[in-house]
């Protein structure tokens, strides 16, 4: 059974897609020394190592390093098979945690209240501009809407955006849910990465 997203909702689970398959690369002829069976090199008459032509077949590069174990905040849980998410491993702790403040229903109603600081979110100001321009958790449901007027502005030089396919997510753990009710749309080009 396939695990249930939320947008809005923030995750941790592993990832382990298959892994993709090797280029394959010619054989290229070589000098290599001849051994014999023991492993030694076989002297030519001049008492130099024999040198003989080989095609060798060179190593694959091995595949970059690449952390399974995945932390991140869903935008889309279901467009094209894929669930769309922001990378929270990639972002600054001060990133993370003014993008949990800015999803939290409480700390928009307190800051349309006027109150400021706002108990238990951090006192960053831009956590009190973000929320008085527009309500995240309201945005959300137009995902395309949410990644262009929040994340990209908010978010600069980091590519910080992700799709997984669900078929290959396991041991999810709800790290916070989701505070968005109704429904999502689902614009016809979701993302397109520039």
């Amino acid at each position: 059974m396939l695990p249930r997203f939320q947008a809005g909702q923030f995750i941790t689970f592993v990832y382990n897609p298959p892994a993709k398959p090797p280029p394959k690369q010619p054989a290229r002829p070589q000098q290599v020394p001849d051994l014999d069976p023991t492993g030694k090199p076989r002297l030519g008459p001049d008492g130099k190592p024999r040198m003989v032509t080989q095609a060798v077949r060179p190593q694959a590069p091995p595949p970059p390093p690449s952390d399974p174990n995945k932390e991140v905040m869903v935008i889309h849980p279901n467009w094209q098979g894929k669930v769309h998410a922001i990378d929270l491993k990639r972002l600054t702790p001060a990133e993370v945690q003014t993008l949990r403040a800015v999803m939290d229903p409480k700390v928009k109603a307190a800051v349309d209240a006027g109150q400021w600081p706002v108990e238990g979110a951090p006192p960053y100001p831009l956590v009190k501009d973000i929320l008085m321009r527009m309500d995240p958790v309201e945005l959300i449901k137009n995902p395309l809407a949410f990644y262009t007027r929040l994340v990209k502005p908010f978010i600069r030089n980091k590519d910080v955006y992700r799709q997984y396919f669900p078929t290959f997510v396991s041991n999810v753990k709800v790290v916070e849910e989701s505070k968005v009710q109704g429904n999502l749309t689902n614009p016809a080009p979701l993302f397109k990465k520039i």
